[in-house]
């Protein structure tokens, strides 16, 4: 039988609900093990990501209770001051150089998400107070964009290869090209006037 896919401006919220679940374990109970009942558009990525529902450790909409504890996100005033106003030289590159490490590991094709973002300060580089951090956080940020906005153009990645997603976060694309290289000129004068001194 051919199925027709309803548009969703033809769904009316006054129209009644109809409950799928006995044609589903219909269907279910037709399917030999290992077997998969899926839509058209179900990729391999799809089914990498899938959870199973109904298990608290897998499906984050099910509520977990008493031992579920609110997580404060990382900029809220809770957590604002457990962050580091001045980080010395030391604790400056080792920033740069995780993140740098995290650039990479994204260049390899792993997800922002897993790589870049791991850092908190790339969420949000504005707060960053050392402006030579704030402009590398920023390069870093940029750098990705260029890979992501160019792996993607070029059409020449599988999906389960190279994830373009970046999580509803910036780029750091709220700053233009000129304002960028502008940042790294002070930040390369500020480094010549450390190491000059």
């Amino acid at each position: 039988a051919d199925m027709v896919t309803p548009s969703v401006a033809s769904l009316s919220l006054e129209e009644p609900w109809v409950d799928i679940l006995p044609a589903i374990i219909e269907a279910g109970d037709g399917l030999a093990v290992g077997e998969l009942l899926h839509g058209e558009k179900f990729s391999l990525h799809e089914a990498m990501s899938a959870l199973e529902m109904m298990d608290p450790q897998m499906d984050s909409g099910m509520e977990g209770g008493a031992e579920a504890e609110a997580v404060p996100a990382w900029d809220s005033e809770a957590v604002r001051p457990l962050w580091p106003g001045d980080l010395s030289a030391r604790e400056t590159i080792g920033v740069m150089d995780e993140l740098l490490a995290k650039l990479s590991l994204f260049f390899q094709g792993h997800s922002l998400v897993h790589t870049i973002f791991t850092c908190a300060w790339a969420h949000k580089p504005e707060v960053v107070q050392c402006p030579i951090l704030r402009t590398f956080v920023l390069g870093a940020l940029r750098a990705a964009d260029v890979a992501l906005t160019s792996v993607a153009r070029a059409n020449v990645y599988d999906e389960e290869d190279f994830v373009t997603s970046t999580a509803g976060l910036s780029l750091g694309d709220e700053v233009g090209d000129a304002e960028l290289a502008a940042l790294f000129a002070s930040a390369h004068a500020a480094l010549d006037h450390f190491s000059a001194s």
